[in-house]
């Protein structure tokens, strides 16, 4: 694999099949400093990230920080599709803490994907920051038949989409749907972003990730574009489990803060277009 140094800003996955991913080891190690083996800081992460993936929950989100201030706080968050189990979650989340510090060793800033989690550290604070770079765009090599149409209806259901995942709460920010596409094919896509991050900020993440997909994967049948603090994928099959949202989304509605007011829903989030 080449060196995390010599990447380009955009990293570019031609992959015939989208679950390969699960394989590309997908990382970045930012040019923010250093830290050395013993440092406060070394001592501060190491003890963050081995209690990071135990704290995930049904929201598939966490946000932690140790050490007093800056430069030698630690600071994480890691996200998982919003759509697989807390277990596997929790796993991903575990494999990413042992893995990142290897890939970008005694770099105080990281970030990684891997299959269905990010992990995402760095000496200042992550939280309520939206970050847009680097952004990694994975497809399918194969296209479809009627591009043109193809590109409406995928514009149709992302614009769709983009504002309900923006639209929801503090702790999840997800929205999963499917639209009729030309030649009796099916558009299915899922956008998510950090719920840490405003509504704002979410949409305009999103609008981001939209705008990559000319760049790397018109007319594909599939293609994932992944932000720090949004992603987005689209398939012509389907490959999102909505009962697992749903059953996300009311868990977490249920431990929600009693005086937190509810997100506004428009059919729990998931829309199925038709023309």
């Amino acid at each position: 694999m080449m060196k995390s140094q010599t990447w380009l800003p955009l990293i570019l996955l031609f992959l015939t099949n989208l679950s390969d991913f699960a394989t590309a080891q997908n990382y970045w190690c930012y040019n923010d400093g250093n830290y050395t083996a013993n440092s406060t800081y070394s001592t501060n992460l190491i003890t963050l990230l081995s209690s990071l993936s135990s704290n995930m929950d049904d929201s598939g989100f966490y946000n932690e920080f140790q050490g007093e201030a800056a430069p030698d706080r630690a600071n994480a968050l890691a996200l998982c599709r919003a759509d697989i189990q807390l277990e596997s979650c929790r796993s991903c989340v575990q494999n990413a803490t042992i893995q990142l510090p290897n890939l970008c060793p005694e770099r105080k800033h990281a970030i990684l994907w891997r299959d269905v989690c990010m992990l995402h550290y760095s000496n200042v604070s992550l939280f309520g920051n939206r970050a847009d770079f680097p952004a990694i765009m994975v497809w399918n090599t194969d296209n479809v038949s009627s591009p043109v149409q193809f590109k409406e209806s995928l514009r149709t259901i992302v614009d769709v989409l983009q504002l309900q995942a923006a639209s929801g709460g503090s702790l999840m920010k997800v929205a999963a749907g499917n639209h009729t596409a030309p030649d009796f094919q099916t558009i299915y896509a899922m956008l998510q972003c950090t719920p840490d991050i405003s509504e704002e900020d979410c949409a305009g993440c999103l609008t981001a990730a939209a705008q990559r997909i000319p760049q790397c994967c018109d007319s594909k049948r599939a293609a994932t574009i992944l932000i720090p603090s949004c992603n987005l994928r689209y398939d012509i099959n389907p490959f999102y489990n909505i009962t697992r949202i749903q059953e996300a989304q009311e868990a977490v509605s249920a431990e929600a803060p009693v005086l937190a007011p509810a997100p506004t829903l428009y059919n729990d989030q998931f829309i199925n277009l038709v023309n």
